[in-house]
This record gives structure tokens, C-alpha cells and sequence, in this order.
């Protein structure tokens, strides 16, 4: 592995990293980074081996990688243990191609600082345990501000349950990992095509702490084609699931998996969450492997306009919502309870 602390002005190009046994890059407090048509290809089978990961860096430019690691392809975080670094503030991330048995590209879990103004464009995501997710778990100061995803076609499919994640191609969570989560505010995903077995999740444990949200030119097509088992979603580094007030699903799970029929998108204790020209499609799958089309609980601010969905079976209406506040625009096949 490479880890460099406190460099600026530094360039990684054209170079081929195999088989490393823990984080491939890792880059602390640094500053003015291009890392430029590099190449991860790590064991499919270790830990904790993920492809690049930005600590409490400023102004990077990650373009034309290819990666294909177990664990997370490019993490940012502020990591506790180097907290003097500051924030993590400008980054863009373009022209990737990641493969990954957790998530493919993730913002924050740890946050002990801000990270700030982050742009991802361009990138496809395949055969992932989860796509792209944005977190804060642990930092009291720490939040998640200014994110936009953009152009990106993302495959995301169940795998053992060891790995964090859960087939889901779009993760928004603020979930305390130790004893409480910050904020995560100004998010946009625009222009993404999408294929999983699993929904789109928008969750905060405290009622706010994820607000001002822009699903955008959505396509979600949802099926099952792997023989790992469903009904499940993951809020780790989260230690206990949060309870889901639902006859089809348990009181969560100690260990931070939630067994609930999934919905194509799920939005819990959100606000200022805006869908806009958004469109779910099912595909193959065994009956009770998936809800509704869309599902708002104990959220504020909900705003829909041509969005396109129905329930996967009679069992389920197309949109529910639940102790939550909401303008609906038009929508396709679809009714609230």
C-alpha cells in the first residue's frame, strides 16, 4: 500500500496497484492531488482492501481509474486519528470504472470533520454490493455538505452479508456509529441509469439530519439474479438497525441489518427531499422481494413531479406515506395511503 501524509502538489499517474492487503492509496492532509489513470486490481476475497481513500484532503482530482477491489473503491472521510489535517473541502471525481464487494464510491462513515464541495461525474459502477453512498456515523462536528453525482450507470447486487451494503445503488444515511451522527445537507443525483436488487435509501435516525435532496433524470430497474438472500437493508457502521413500523418486517437487528421487504426508494426521518422525473422499473423477481414503489415515513418537505412508479405486487400500494408532510406532483400509477 501507498500512504502519504502532508504532501502538496503531488501527481499519481499511469501506475498499476495488485493485490494489496489493506487500503491500496491512502492519502492524509494533503493537498493539490491529481491521481490520474491508475489501475487497482486487489483480491476479491480480503477486508479491508480498498482502492483509494482521501483523509481530511483539500483540492483532488481522481480521472480515468480503474478499480476492482473488495472493499471500498474511493472512500473520503476525516478520520479521527488525524484530525489537526482540517476538513475535507474540493474534490472532483470523473472517467472511473469501479468494481467493489462493499461500495463503489462513499462519502463520510467517518466524519469528524466537514467534507465539503464534492463532484462525481461520468463514473460507471459495476457488479457492487452498494453504488455510491453519502454518511455521517461518527463526529459530533462532523457533516456532509455539497455533493453532486452526476452521468453515472451504477450495478449494484446482494452479496454475503459480511460486506457493508446491501445491493443498493444509492445510500444516504445519517446513523450514529458510536454515540451520535452529524448532518448530511445539499445533495444532488442527476442523470442516473441504474440497475439492482435492492432500493434507494434516504435515512436519518434524528428527524433532519438529512435534508435538501435532489433525485433527478432517475431510471431504477430493480429484478433479483444472484442466489444471496434479500429483504434486508444495511445501516452499518450503525450497531443496531432501526426499528420499521411494518407487518412484513422485525424491529431491526443488532447488528445493524434491518429485515424489511425493501421499496424501490425509502425515505425515512428526510427533509427537503425533491423527485424529479424519476422512473422505477421492475424486473424478475420471486414474489415479496420487493414493496412499494416509493415510501415516506416520519419525513418533512417531500416533493414529487413526474415520477413514474407502481407497486411490485397487489400486496403493496405504489406510494406510501407515513407520518410525514408532502406535495405530490404528478405520478404515474401510483396512490397514497
Amino acid at each position: 500500500p501507498l500512504f502519504l501524509v502532508a504532501c502538496a502538489g503531488l501527481t499519481i499517474r499511469d501506475v498499476r496497484f495488485e493485490n494489496s492487503a489493506l487500503w491500496t492509496i491512502r492519502l492524509t492532509g494533503c493537498h493539490d492531488v491529481l491521481i490520474d489513470g491508475v489501475s487497482i486490481h486487489n483480491d476479491m476475497r480480503v477486508p479491508n482492501a480498498d482502492g483509494i481513500d482521501l483523509d481530511h484532503c483539500t483540492r483532488v482530482r481522481i480521472q480515468g481509474c480503474d478499480i476492482v477491489t473488495p472493499d471500498d473503491g474511493i472512500s473520503i472521510k476525516t478520520a479521527e486519528e488525524f484530525v489537526q489535517y482540517g476538513p475535507f473541502e474540493d474534490i472532483t471525481i470523473t472517467g472511473c470504472t469501479i468494481e467493489s464487494r462493499s461500495t463503489a464510491i462513499t462519502v463520510g462513515a467517518d466524519t469528524e470533520q466537514p467534507l465539503r464541495n464534492i463532484v462525481v461525474s461520468n463514473c460507471v459502477i459495476r457488479n457492487s454490493n452498494r453504488g455510491v453512498s453519502v454518511s455521517v456515523g461518527s463526529g459530533s462536528g462532523g457533516y456532509v455538505e455539497n455533493v453532486l453525482f452526476s452521468n453515472l450507470v451504477i450495478e449494484t447486487r446482494h452479496m454475503s452479508p459480511e460486506w457493508w451494503g446491501c445491493g443498493e445503488p444509492i445510500a444516504i444515511h445519517s446513523a450514529p456509529w458510536h454515540a451520535e451522527a452529524g448532518a448530511v445537507r445539499n445533495v444532488r443525483f442527476t442523470n442516473i441509469l441504474a440497475r439492482s436488487e435492492n432500493g434507494i435509501v434516504i435515512y436519518a435516525k434524528e428527524p433532519g439530519h438529512v435534508e435538501d435532496v435532489l433525485l433527478a433524470d432517475v431510471r431504477l430497474e430493480l429484478s433479483r439474479w444472484t442466489k444471496y438472500p434479500g429483504r434486508r437493508e444495511d445501516f452499518r457502521p450503525m450497531d443496531s438497525a432501526p426499528p420499521f413500523e411494518d407487518g412484513n418486517a422485525n424491529t431491526g437487528g443488532a447488528n445493524g441489518l434491518r429485515h424489511a421487504v425493501p421499496s424501490a426508494i425509502l425515505v425515512e426521518g428526510a427533509q427537503n427531499v425533491r423527485l424529479r422525473d424519476v422512473q422505477v422499473v421492475w424486473g424478475e423477481a420471486g414474489r415479496g422481494e420487493f414493496g412499494s414503489g416509493l415510501d415516506v415515513r416520519n419525513s418533512s418537505e417531500i416533493r414529487w413531479d413526474r415520477l413514474d412508479v407502481r407497486a411490485f405486487d397487489a400486496d403493496f400500494p405504489a406510494i406510501v406515506v407515513n407520518r410525514s408532510t408532502y406535495e405530490g406532483g404528478s405520478a404515474r400509477s401510483g396512490f397514497v395511503v
